[in-house]
């Protein structure tokens, strides 16, 4: 797995714009390889392979540092989160916001070898050089690139047969997701009226941790969901108090209250008791 992560640097130098699926589709291979090997030599892999792909990457050094190395890092957390589910929802958002701070830290190298502003050649790209909004959206949208590439990634190691090992019944990290992504909603809505970059990176935050919650609301009676959503019906009347512009940009920043009633019901559901069979008494 070193070796292809070293030959696929030598061709993304080459080809500039295979960089963009290179950190949405090579963190498989890195997690492949972290969730086939024992953990205490996972970190022989990570430097081996981003000192061999940065090696590799010497027609453009800025791929094998800010495209591969990324990759290979928040593949391997999520390889080693395989090993223990309980670990996946925070491995997976760690792994993005690795993914997220490596792309920033490439912009002040690009900027140093070619003079370019990365971020208005990127908004040029798209026609948005003059719109303040798409800027202001930017911090979500690295995000998002990151945790597609840890999604995908997840995804297809998932398919993988692997030896089932022996896991802790009790979920260590299970009220990370609803506790946090609640932190993350209120964090963002006190942000809008100052900075809505920030707002809106926030409510992407809470959005992954909602949605990596859900498998806490696995088997609960029908009762359980559709209160549910009567509570999200209910959320439309603050949401139209808080939009009081009436605004698309407005009403992005503040989605995030929609959020509120399912991260209660993971938390809920944390304190609930399980739905099913009552486990059989061991025999003397």
């Amino acid at each position: 797995m070193a070796a292809v992560n070293a030959v696929i640097s030598l061709i993304a130098s080459f080809f500039p714009l295979a960089s963009l699926f290179i950190a949405i589709f090579l963190p498989a291979a890195s997690a492949i390889a972290a969730r086939l090997s024992k953990p205490a030599y996972v970190p022989v892999y990570v430097v081996g392979a981003s000192l061999l792909s940065v090696a590799f990457s010497y027609a453009d050094i800025g791929t094998g540092l800010f495209y591969v190395v990324p990759a290979i890092v928040s593949g391997s957390l999520l390889g080693l989160a395989l090993r223990r589910r309980e670990l996946l929802g925070l491995s997976f958002f760690l792994a993005s916001l690795v993914n997220m701070a490596f792309v920033y830290l490439s912009f002040p190298l690009i900027e140093a070898l070619t003079g370019a502003d990365f971020i208005a050649f990127f908004l040029n790209l798209l026609g948005l050089a003059e719109d303040e909004s798409a800027r202001e959206a930017l911090p979500l949208f690295f995000f998002a690139y990151g945790a597609a590439g840890s999604g995908l990634s997840a995804l297809f190691v998932s398919f993988i047969p692997f030896k089932q090992e022996e896991r802790p019944k009790k979920r260590i990290f299970s009220s990370f997701e609803p506790v946090f992504a609640g932190v993350f909603v209120i964090v963002s809505l006190v942000l809008v009226p100052y900075h809505a970059g920030m707002a809106l990176l926030f409510e992407g935050f809470a959005a992954v941790l909602a949605l990596l919650g859900v498998p806490l609301l696995a088997k609960r009676p029908f009762p359980f969901y559709l209160v549910l959503l009567l509570f999200e019906l209910l959320m439309i009347f603050p949401y139209v108090l808080l939009n009081e512009g009436g605004s698309l940009k407005s009403g992005l920043l503040i989605a995030s209250v929609f959020l509120v009633p399912l991260i209660l019901f993971e938390g809920l559901s944390l304190a609930l008791p399980r739905k099913g069979r009552k486990p059989k008494m061991e025999p003397r």
